[in-house]
């Protein structure tokens, strides 16, 4: 299907994430998405080198994202390529990535991922002299399972081979209100992020247009870690039948 997406995060501690995606698809069985994201934070107290407060200021990083994927029977396959931006005050980088992830059917309600995130990806800094950031390499595990027609159940696990650290994230979509032929799915997460539980919720609603085009709506509330607060999630997506 052709895709359109938009996203916001209004997130807590002054941080921001606001996406734009596009997703096209290439007959007869593969696709080609382009992605724009781009992440902030504002007002942070800068401070010199005897501690004292100087200006606030903010820092921002982002990308542009070409994604192709080719379905070759129950296993599908794709890749990312990323041109990244990073600003902090007025230090800037540059750089490239690139992610690389597999999906296999076991059966029509099961199917389980693999995901190599940053397998290449830095930032060249210019301050005083060039020097290379390398991004860490994440591998990531993941499976749904549809339950039954109204219940769909998601796990993931991503590791990181820098830290040696996992984290692992549940998530599961209840379709409650199928039977009153409202078209809003429940969602409920949880995530063990920095040794804490974290928990988020959220609906989906899906309205139909003129000329069978389909307006999805998302929100999701993160309710954050403590003393981290709240963060809101909108996110809108168009598509054709």
């Amino acid at each position: 299907k052709l895709e359109y997406g938009l996203s916001y995060f209004s997130m807590s501690l002054d941080r921001s994430v606001q996406t734009f995606s596009i997703s096209i698809p290439v007959p007869p069985s593969a696709s080609i998405g382009l992605s724009l994201f781009m992440t902030s934070v504002d007002d942070i107290q800068g401070t010199d080198n005897s501690g004292n407060y100087t200006n606030l200021y903010k820092a921002w990083e982002g990308f542009g994202m070409l994604s192709f994927g080719l379905e070759l029977g129950k296993l599908s396959a794709g890749v990312n390529v990323k041109i990244l931006k990073n600003e902090i005050d007025a230090y800037s980088a540059n750089g490239v990535g690139i992610d690389i992830g597999f999906l296999y059917k076991l059966s029509s309600r099961n199917q389980v991922a693999f995901l190599i995130d940053n397998l290449y990806s830095k930032y060249t800094w210019d301050i005083t002299s060039i020097y290379e950031e390398k991004f860490p390499r994440t591998l990531s595990f993941g499976a749904s399972s549809k339950i039954n027609k109204n219940i769909l159940s998601l796990y993931q696990i991503d590791y990181s081979l820098e830290s040696e650290k996992a984290i692992c994230k549940f998530g599961i979509e209840l379709n409650m209100l199928a039977m009153k032929n409202i078209p809003m799915d429940i969602r409920l997460g949880l995530n063990n992020k920095n040794n804490s539980f974290n928990p988020s919720l959220g609906f989906g609603y899906n309205i139909s247009m003129q000329n069978k085009l389909n307006l999805a709506i998302d929100y999701a509330l993160d309710l954050g870690m403590i003393d981290e607060g709240m963060s809101h999630l909108f996110t809108l997506t168009f598509y054709k039948d």
